[in-house]
């Protein structure tokens, strides 16, 4: 009888471990956008175990219903969703074997396919002792242990059992974790750390503990200080220190601290990114244990001198506790180099700053302020009031420096260039009006100096120039308004009358073809005359023509295409230019010869085409409409003094003969050739070789350089001051092998350079310079 009782149970046992690893299937449709249940298990479960539910959306269910008891409502909800998952505890006494319907807040019931089976050997009675410090030994008693493999606590900590202290059908010994919290103590009948993805979904009988287990966390009694500075140590008292995994603080977490042997007393250094607030010590279990409010040190005692301040002069920033700075900011600078120098701060004021806080950051986001005023330009007179509208004014006063530009009334602005300390001069706009004048300053301020009265002009003028955004071409019709227009007698550009015509408070002006910058326009009237410098964009591409007749060519005779030698002697042609030809084609094929007036002599050889013969293959084909003719001296010369142009051919139609060309507006201010090496200098343009105090910023210096290195080979341009040879402001210390021309856009820094270090020097190696122009 004892044999059949012990096989009996074998088999009971090994149905329990059998059953355990399986997962009920309740539904083909799984993890579909509503409420819905794929599977549930364990089946058999235990009385007193958990039962899982896993599927759609189950957080929405508020009741499970076993048969034999009331509904639950105690639901844990594992994950929310699609997939989801929900856990109840079967109760032990009353549940009965049959069908689960669990009940969605809208009152939705689902019921399982089969029905739910119990499992009841496995009887957990004790847990001992009910208090723990982690790596105690508890003891859990009972029966049909031998079927648990594994122990979980609060926070889900599990222990295999394999690492079980001991383990017999009546008791099990197992060392707490540190990472246990207090908690209720779960037998599992499943060694969940063993699983494996090809295990598959197995859910495990749960069996949980009547008491919960407490377990020992860290306790605070005291901590030094609630304030601290970045840096220093604190020190916290209290118990069960051993345990702690780190500190926890606003902005920072503290992972390296010493413990004392007895576990009570633990320190740490501020973190410098520790900001205000509370701060925890975290258990190894996860567990946060208050420490204190801590409140963390910033500087004091600030002060900003010297109040006021210049722009371009150095603040200093003085005060306690400044080495904590990581960042200092002033209004209107996107980017401030700062440092501290004798533990204060210290930075040079930009021009682009404007008054208000210093603002002083730390590692942590706190910051700290300090006000600062700036020094203001001050007005002490005016050199005329009543000024002349398009005359000079003279500012006098204080720190004027600080002024890039004035406002008059009307709110014309003009720059202010080179103001000293104490004076500037500008001109008045013919535009101004009587009004308030203002100092604008570089960081976007403005001083309002009072009211400045404005002799309007009797003469004519130009009420509004044309903005900078507005392309003023040579060659074209300038429009302006202006006002007096009836006494307006002349129009002059750069001191020659032009065309004009005044209409309606506008003045239309035929602006020269070669009208650049710094073009000087002058309107003369009666009773004066006004002046305006405005800079223009020549028209550089000359083309003038000869013949505008369309002529269908004869077949090699009468009608022909004549062209005088006067239209080449006209001395505005450079030696080298392009003669352009428009035409049309009759037929698939034609010809025309271009010959000189002169018919004993042979047809002209362009290399465009070359042969004496324009054809319809040598032009581009038959659709081609214009082509272009190099002509040089020699024909030229041919072409004036041989009667011009003679053109005849057949199936030809000439519309249009002109000669094109470019005028080079550069001015040479130095002719070589000069050979550079070995950082030999040219000194012809220093020392008084040349006037740059007639060079304005914008122009640019043309070098033609020829290198004398091999063909891809290395060789540099340098340009010097003649002053100590040092290098011209703004340019690189040297160009490296340039393709020539070599053009330089001379700057304001530049030319001021040039005028007081005593001109141009050009140094280098391997080049020589050909010639040196400016444009």
């Amino acid at each position: 009888m004892n044999k059949i009782f012990k096989l009996s149970a074998l088999i009971t046992m090994c149905l329990m471990i059998f059953a355990s690893c399986q997962l009920e299937e309740v539904s083909t449709n799984q993890f579909t956008d509503g409420v819905s249940l794929s599977s549930y298990g364990p089946q058999p479960v235990v009385r007193g175990g958990q039962l899982r539910f896993i599927g759609s959306n189950l957080d929405q269910i508020v009741e499970v219903v076993i048969p034999g008891v009331d509904p639950i409502t105690e639901i844990e909800v594992v994950k929310a969703g699609v997939p989801s998952e929900i856990r109840i505890t079967v109760p032990k006494d009353g549940p009965e074997p049959g069908k689960v319907v669990l009940v969605a807040k809208d009152g939705t019931q689902i019921e399982t396919k089969t029905a739910l089976k119990f499992d009841e050997p496995i009887v957990f009675d004790s847990v001992s002792p009910l208090s723990v410090m982690p790596g105690d030994v508890l003891t859990l008693k009972g029966d049909y242990f031998n079927l648990i493999h594994e122990v979980v606590f609060a926070n889900d900590v599990k222990v295999s059992e394999t690492e079980f202290v001991k383990h017999t059908r009546y008791e099990i010994q197992v060392a707490v974790p540190v990472e246990a919290r207090t908690g209720k103590v779960i037998l599992s009948d499943v060694d969940e750390t063993a699983l494996t993805e090809e295990d598959g979904d197995v859910i495990p009988n749960y069996i949980e503990s009547e008491q919960e287990l407490v377990v020992a966390a860290p306790i605070v009694t005291s901590a030094t200080a609630t304030r601290f500075k970045a840096g220093e140590t604190i020190t916290v008292k209290g118990s069960n220190f051993a345990y702690v995994a780190s500190v926890k603080m606003q902005g920072a977490e503290v992972t390296e601290f010493a413990v004392n042997a007895a576990g009570t007393e633990l320190t740490f250094v501020q973190p410098a990114t520790a900001a205000n607030g509370e701060y925890f010590l975290v258990a190894k279990s996860g567990v946060e244990v208050l420490v204190a409010e801590l409140e963390t040190v910033v500087p004091t005692s600030l002060a900003a001198t010297p109040d006021p301040v210049k722009a371009g002069a150095v603040l200093t920033v003085s005060g306690d506790d400044l080495d904590l700075v990581t960042g200092v900011a002033i209004p209107n600078v996107t980017e401030l180099k700062w440092e501290v120098v004798n533990e204060e701060i210290t930075f040079e004021v930009p021009t682009v700053a404007q008054e208000g806080e210093v603002t002083l950051s730390m590692a942590n986001g706190a910051s700290v302020a300090v006000e600062y005023t700036l020094v203001k330009p001050e007005l002490a007179a005016f050199s005329v009031n009543p000024a002349p509208a398009g005359g000079d004014l003279t500012v006098t006063g204080t720190n004027l420096d600080l002024v890039v530009s004035v406002t008059f009334g009307g709110g014309v602005n003009v720059e202010v260039v080179g103001p000293e300390d104490s004076n500037f001069t500008v001109a008045v706009p013919a535009t101004a009006q009587t009004g308030d004048f203002l100092f604008n300053l570089e960081n976007g301020t403005s001083v309002n100096c009072g009211e400045l009265s404005i002799d309007t002009p009797q003469a004519c003028y130009i009420t509004e120039l044309p903005g900078e955004d507005v392309d003023i071409k040579g060659g074209e019709v300038l429009i302006v308004p202006i006002a007096n227009q009836e006494v307006l007698t002349d129009v002059q550009v750069n001191g020659e009358s032009v065309s004009y015509w005044a209409n309606n408070g506008l003045l239309y002006i035929s602006m020269p073809q070669l009208a650049g910058a710094g073009t000087t326009l002058t309107l003369v009237s009666s009773n004066g005359s006004l002046s305006y410098t405005i800079d223009c964009i020549p028209a550089t591409s000359i083309e003038i023509v000869i013949f505008d007749e369309v002529t269908d060519l004869g077949s090699w005779d009468e009608p022909r295409v004549y062209i005088p030698a006067e239209a080449f002697q006209n001395p505005q042609i450079p030696a080298t230019s392009t003669l352009h030809i428009e035409f049309a084609q009759k037929e698939e094929w034609g010809q025309v010869q271009i010959n000189d007036g002169n018919w004993a002599n042979d047809g002209i050889v362009f290399p465009e085409i070359g042969g004496a013969y324009l054809t319809t293959d040598n032009a581009g084909g038959k659709d081609v409409t214009s082509i272009d003719l190099t002509m040089d001296a020699t024909l030229k010369e041919r072409f004036a003094t041989n009667n011009g142009i003679v053109m005849q051919g057949q199936n030809w139609v000439i519309t249009k003969v002109s000669i094109k060309f470019e005028i080079d507006l550069a001015v040479t201010i130095w002719e070589g050739p000069w050979t550079c090496s070995g950082w030999n200098g040219n000194q012809d343009l220093a020392w008084g070789g040349y006037d740059w105090t007639t060079v304005k910023a914008g122009k640019k210096l043309i070098f033609d350089i020829t290198p004398t290195v091999a063909e891809g080979g290395w060789y540099c341009v340098s340009l010097r001051v003649g002053d100590g040879w040092g290098n011209l402001n703004g340019a690189p210390s040297q160009y490296d092998s340039p393709a020539s021309p070599l053009e330089v856009e001379l700057t304001q820094d530049m030319v001021d350079h040039l005028v007081s270090g005593n001109g141009l020097v050009v140094t280098g190696d391997g080049f020589i310079m050909n010639k040196i122009s400016l444009l």
